[in-house]
């Protein structure tokens, strides 16, 4: 389907979902209202009215009528303090569509923000390329609303002088206008929008950078994946963050492995949205992400931390023996992380496998402690008696103590009182 077509199908469901929202009141301060005023002085008038439903009736009702004379009443009602009756006008404006035009640019350059930005969306709904200047000049607004709503008005404009307005306004300091721009220059430029993103990630610019990632993210084109692939190692956190989401919802299974290199970024977000992408690629991710889980001992331990997040949200159950062994040979948060993986993907298996290893002689105290508390977590009443044991007979005291706890997390009987 064209994209202008589905931007001008999306901006008819906004408009349909905000309409049935607004006359499901049932009040008596409806639309009912505004038809018995009748005349149109009578509906400018009662935009003065102290009922904000009585107010939302009139704008409704002034756009229904269609004449030219209510558009600056409606443009008046933008700076409404009831959010519905703001919303009621915008759609009044766009019920007279391009006679309201010249008016709603005008409003952009004023001071009022509320006003502005709902002028844009209006402009957006209407779709008159004659705003198309107006709009581009918005996007140099120091609201970040007027901004986002400017992008997103483009974008389902017939125009196409303002690719580089819309590049410029990939660069912005906010991330939602950012993607705004990136969804406008797709609409826009059609199947040249992922060379124009794949040349911005080179720009030296880092918001920019950024905001070409997220826009490949929802691009057609075959270069897309090496591109975002290569801005894995870009030197901002947000170019590396977006690259990463992009990849995740392409869903290329050759994008897995370079993944697998971000969970042990410096970055806290980094290492987290490349788990939730490997886990969004899914199976062609499991075997990079073993790889990582395997080498525990060799790895960050961020990385095989992540690598059995991941694998947990995959759920493969080949998985499981890499869990197990991670679960003895890694780090304490490789542990946790091991355990709640192995309860996703088979909570019958993973408790079996815990109370051997809370039980056994060979594993080490850290590892029979873990097990301990990974059963409470679990909840099953069936460990019962493997806890109640551990707790009383246990040389180690965390094994004891996390055995207790566990005990009393699960419930289900009496629990013998711990003593140190």
């Amino acid at each position: 389907m064209n994209l202008k077509r589905c931007f001008k199908a999306a901006a008819a469901a906004l408009m349909s979902l905000i309409i049935f929202s607004g006359c499901s009141t049932g009040q008596d301060g409806d639309l009912s209202r505004g038809k018995e005023a009748g005349a149109a002085d009578d509906l400018v008038i009662n935009l003065s009215h102290e009922d904000a439903r009585v107010r939302a009736a009139a704008a409704w009702n002034l756009g229904k009528s269609g004449e030219e004379e209510a558009v600056q009443p409606l443009i008046g009602a933008l700076r409404d303090e009831d959010a519905n009756v703001r919303e009621w006008a915008v759609l009044g404006l766009v019920r007279i569509g391009r006679p309201a035009v010249p008016a709603l640019c005008s409003t952009l350059n004023e001071g009022n923000e509320s006003a502005a930005w709902q002028a844009a969306a209006a402009l957006g709904l209407i779709g008159d390329a004659n705003a198309s200047r107006p709009l581009r000049e918005a996007l140099q607004s120091g609201s970040s609303n007027v901004r986002y709503w400017a992008a997103q008005a483009l974008g389902g404009l017939d125009d196409n002088s303002s690719k580089e307005s819309l590049i410029f306004a990939l660069g912005d300091e906010n991330a939602s206008v950012r993607y705004e721009a990136g969804l406008a220059l797709r609409a826009t430029e059609g199947a040249g929008a992922a060379d124009i993103f794949i040349g911005l990630l080179q720009d030296e610019n880092g918001s920019r950078r950024a905001g070409a990632a997220c826009a490949l993210g929802n691009a057609d084109g075959s270069g897309a994946v090496p591109a975002l692939v290569s801005a894995l190692q870009d030197e901002q956190a947000g170019v590396r963050l977006e690259a990463a989401r992009a990849l995740g919802r392409l869903g290329d299974g050759s994008a897995a492995k370079p993944l697998t290199g971000l969970l042990s970024d410096e970055n806290g977000q980094v290492r987290g949205q490349a788990i939730a992408s490997l886990q969004a690629i899914g199976e062609p991710a499991v075997r990079p992400l073993l790889s990582v889980l395997q080498g525990a001992n060799s790895s960050p331990e961020d990385a095989a931390e992540g690598a059995a997040i991941a694998l947990g949200g995959i759920g493969e159950e080949g998985s499981l023996d890499a869990l197990e062994e991670a679960f003895i040979r890694g780090g304490e948060r490789v542990r946790i992380a091991a355990a709640r993986a192995m309860m996703k993907i088979n909570a019958s298996r993973a408790g079996m496998y815990m109370i051997t290893q809370m039980g056994s002689a060979q594993a080490p105290a850290d590892v029979r402690a873990d097990a301990a508390r990974a059963l409470g977590e679990m909840g099953d009443k069936s460990a019962r008696g493997a806890l109640i044991q551990a707790m009383a007979s246990d040389s180690d005291e965390d094994v004891r103590l996390n055995a207790a706890r566990a005990l009393k997390s699960i419930g289900g009987g009496e629990v013998p009182e711990y003593k140190i």
